[in-house]
């Protein structure tokens, strides 16, 4: 059943003295100089009147000294609290933070103790959930912050950190502002229809809705440089059977994640890693051999290097040096019409060590005129010409991660979102140019505020919010 962000909101507002406190440790379990342990909700102030023995609460947002003793008087720790009020904490409730010694017993000790003075455990992103709850966060920005936990490049925290500043937020309130605009005036001649005045002219509608569809298509523009700062940028290692594709992704991986063999044949599927060079996040994959054959499975293997061929930002062709030079500009001339015009691609001569340097020159000269891209010579086994190929990668992926002028997406759930509010806004453009009556505009104007609403969380459900905080840590 879908709610309204603003329903959510007041629900969560009337309830917040019924709500439980909640109580988790916000650092690692796995030890360090110092512990985090959070605590929020309308019993912060009682529980921590009892662990401190002290009737008055610490001056807000201001780190105190205190003890944390046991009922029985015990001294737990000595520790520094910080109390923040309603509305003026993470939350938006009454919070605690409190920093502890990093000891497992001292930080089990402290959260049992709150439990038994009427907290529970939080689940996964409960403190973000009720961040979001009470209108600290929209759910983009609460969804950043998952993002901003887990970025481990410089374009994952930098795009994370202006999420949660709010860039997709702003640039979907844009869009509803020119929604409200066409909205009102459809809803006007719903209205006053029966006087028979106009007060909708069609072809301002027209262009109101194309500059919110171009707006929207901007920003679905943008999904494929976020999947690429988020999860890596893909690049597909294609060639024929032993021509060293496995070798180089246990190469660049530094583990031997892909089988070896003389036999050719041996990747029948796609097989992917992570790779950070230097501050950027690459996600090769290994395919299949390309070429003819009569093995069902291995005939599904090479489709799928085809479609990692023409789905990636990056491509290396890898083609064995030691084989005749006729025989790899067949593989060339076959490989080439899958590789898209955007694709940035590198040929790679492989086992080059294998090679006499005059047999090399020759390959070179041979496959140079039957191709537009850069060839390039390597071997694996000794690393000659590896250093080269880094800076290829970081140099191109360089150029597909530069920022651009509107915000970057990089969740699925606003990209179908969006994709489903740029369907509306064409279905709307449809009805503008046919005459359609005003009630059927406004059917398609709420479809789109109802898919934007989804984003923001001004529509979300329950299962909605369920899966989304589940996929953080405890404690956040």
């Amino acid at each position: 059943m879908l709610h309204l962000y603003h329903q959510i909101l007041l629900t969560s507002r009337a309830n917040k003295h019924t709500m439980p406190t909640i109580i988790a440790l916000a650092t690692s379990p796995a030890g360090g100089a110092i512990a985090l342990i959070r605590l929020s909700g309308p019993h912060t102030q009682e529980i921590t009147q009892t662990l401190t023995r002290k009737n008055q609460m610490p001056i807000p947002r201001r780190a105190t000294l205190a003890r944390l003793y046991t009922p029985e008087g015990e001294t737990v720790d000595e520790a520094l609290i910080t109390h923040f009020t309603a509305p003026n904490s993470y939350t938006g409730e009454n919070m605690l933070e409190i920093s502890t010694h990093a000891s497992p017993f001292i930080t089990r000790t402290l959260i049992n103790l709150a439990v038994d003075l009427g907290a529970r455990l939080a689940q996964p992103g409960e403190f973000t959930q009720r961040a979001f709850l009470n209108g600290k966060l929209d759910l983009a920005q609460a969804e950043a912050v998952n993002d901003l936990i887990a970025a481990i490049t410089p374009a994952q925290h930098k795009t994370a950190y202006q999420q949660l500043k709010g860039t997709v937020s702003q640039a979907i309130e844009q869009l509803r502002a020119k929604l409200l605009e066409l909205a009102s005036l459809t809803e006007l001649e719903i209205d006053f229809g029966e006087e028979d005045v106009e007060f909708a002219d069609r072809e301002q509608l027209l262009h109101l809705s194309q500059q919110t569809l171009e707006q929207a298509q901007q920003l679905t523009q943008g999904f494929a440089r976020g999947e690429a700062i988020r999860h890596g940028v893909p690049l597909a290692i294609i060639g024929p059977p032993n021509a060293g594709k496995s070798s180089l992704l246990n190469h660049l991986l530094g583990e031997e994640r892909a089988i070896v063999t003389d036999i050719p044949g041996t990747t029948r599927d796609t097989l992917e890693g992570e790779l950070l060079l230097g501050d950027i996040l690459f996600r090769p994959v290994d395919t299949a051999g390309l070429r003819q054959t009569e093995d069902p499975v291995e005939r599904i293997g090479i489709e799928r290097a085809y479609k990692e061929l023409q789905a990636a930002p990056l491509a290396l062709i890898l083609l064995d040096s030691t084989r005749p030079a006729e025989e790899l500009a067949n593989h060339l001339r076959d490989i080439a019409p899958n590789i898209q015009p955007s694709t940035s691609t590198l040929i790679l001569l492989t086992k080059r060590d294998k090679t006499n340097q005059d047999r090399l020159a020759q390959t070179l000269q041979s496959l140079s005129p039957l191709t537009q891209y850069p060839i390039a010579t390597i071997s694996v086994k000794q690393t000659n010409g590896t250093h080269e190929l880094h800076e290829w990668l970081h140099a191109r992926a360089s150029d597909i991660l530069q920022e651009g002028e509107v915000p970057t997406l990089t969740n699925i759930r606003h990209y179908n979102a969006l994709q489903q509010a740029a369907l509306e806004l064409e279905a709307l453009q449809q009805a503008i140019q046919n005459q359609l009556p005003p009630d059927l505009l406004a059917h398609h104007i709420r479809n789109v505020t109802h898919h934007l609403g989804t984003v923001t969380g001004r529509i979300t459900t329950e299962d909605i919010l369920t899966n989304i905080f589940a996929n953080f840590c405890i404690g956040k």
